[in-house]
């Protein structure tokens, strides 16, 4: 799940980066995708590569356990 691009190469879209394995994290997405009216909210796994590198530069070694919430 990567975020979209504009033509300038910057994030287009907001993205909601969560822990794919938190089960709590997981039914929080189902709760947004169920009532969020104009989907324009993206997702993304912290356990994809993107997401892995995201969370390096953001908390070094610290655990998966989290929501990060990017916008342009």
């Amino acid at each position: 799940m990567f975020p979209p691009m504009d033509t300038n190469g910057f994030q287009s879209a907001p993205v909601l980066w969560f822990d794919a394995e938190c089960l709590i994290c997981n039914r929080s997405i189902q709760f947004i995708l169920k009532y969020e009216k104009d989907s324009r909210l993206k997702f993304g796994a912290l356990q994809s590569d993107p997401g892995q590198t995201l969370h390096q530069t953001l908390f070094k070694n610290g655990p998966l356990e989290s929501m990060i919430y990017l916008s342009s």
